[in-house]
């Protein structure tokens, strides 16, 4: 059974919690009946399964973040040692999964220069040893007797077959493959962890459940919701014994403000203008004579106003 199976079937709401929730949504709606009523109650399960959800992810990855600072060592020791363990059943998939990653190069390593210390002392190996050292080299079963890599009667090809083999297991462990482990651990302290990704993914789904089954509720209930009283606007009171003139003197004994004499000044220029004979001179023509209903009419209109003028 998966996580999200698990955390579905296993997580115990209280019944007082969501009765508690349920008689506070419920106050939001208009009167429902039973069905709706179950429905909103379903609503209330799902967002108290989604809390806790949320607060399992959150434990989790801060669990994470706390083994890749104190454990990361023992922790990728313990993965290699698992992966490890299917070395045998399935060599050609489990082999290069080993030498992808530092701990399992270095855990490869040495099994070779135990192999290696075996065969110098006994000067052969056992069936077991020589299958082993098939298995580090991810040889299939099927093609292991026409296999010439662990020629029994050349003991040299095979020592030297073990000595390359520990040479790059130990370039991989030390070199690109140290970088990428510093990165990943890094990554781990910050919130990032590959190795509880599945763990993590397997949470987010059930709280993707969870959400959607709260959000099917809603839209049930859409229609049932008690409209929304907007507060009144308060009327805007406006102080008009607070307002200041600038044009103005608020005191007649101190001295002529800039703005009064602005003010005046401009009202001086203006009665000028408005007496001015240029300013009727270019005042325009009464349109009498487009009044007139025919032509000899507009003709006698027209002359009447050169004459006026």
């Amino acid at each position: 059974m998966s996580l999200t199976n698990t955390l579905a079937t296993s997580m115990s709401i209280e019944p007082e919690a969501v009765e508690l929730r349920l008689a506070q949504w419920e106050r939001s709606f208009v009167k429902l009946d039973p069905c709706e009523r179950w429905i909103l109650r379903e609503a209330c399960v799902g967002s108290l399964r989604l809390e806790i959800g949320e607060a399992i992810e959150t434990a989790a990855q801060s669990n994470a973040q706390k083994r890749a600072n104190f454990a990361w060592e023992e922790d990728r020791k313990l993965a290699v040692a698992e992966l490890a363990d299917r070395l045998s059943r399935r060599p050609a998939l489990i082999a290069p999964r080993l030498r992808s990653t530092r701990h399992g190069c270095l855990w490869m390593a040495a099994c070779w220069t135990s192999l290696r210390t075996i065969f110098q002392t006994e000067a052969s190996w056992t069936d077991s040893h020589r299958s082993m050292a098939h298995d580090l080299l991810g040889t299939p079963s099927q093609f292991r007797d026409s296999d010439t890599q662990l020629d029994p009667a050349d003991p040299s090809k095979t020592l030297g077959l073990i000595n390359r083999e520990i040479e790059v297991l130990s370039v991989l462990a030390n070199g690109p493959l140290a970088a990428l482990d510093y990165d990943q651990r890094q990554a781990a302290t910050n919130g990032v962890s590959f190795e509880q990704a599945g763990t993590l993914n397997d949470i987010r789904k059930f709280l993707a459940r969870c959400r959607r089954q709260v959000e099917w509720c809603w839209n049930q209930l859409k229609g049932f919701r008690k409209p929304v009283e907007k507060p009144k606007a308060q009327p805007r009171v406006v102080d008009n014994s607070r307002r200041i003139d600038p044009f103005i003197d608020a005191d007649e004994s101190e001295e002529e403000s800039p703005f009064a004499a602005m003010h005046n000044a401009i009202t001086d220029n203006l009665a000028q203008v408005k007496n001015s004979p240029l300013l009727a001179a270019l005042a325009p023509v009464p349109a009498i004579h487009l009044q007139a209903k025919n032509r000899h009419a507009r003709r006698a209109a027209k002359a009447h106003l050169r004459h006026a003028g």
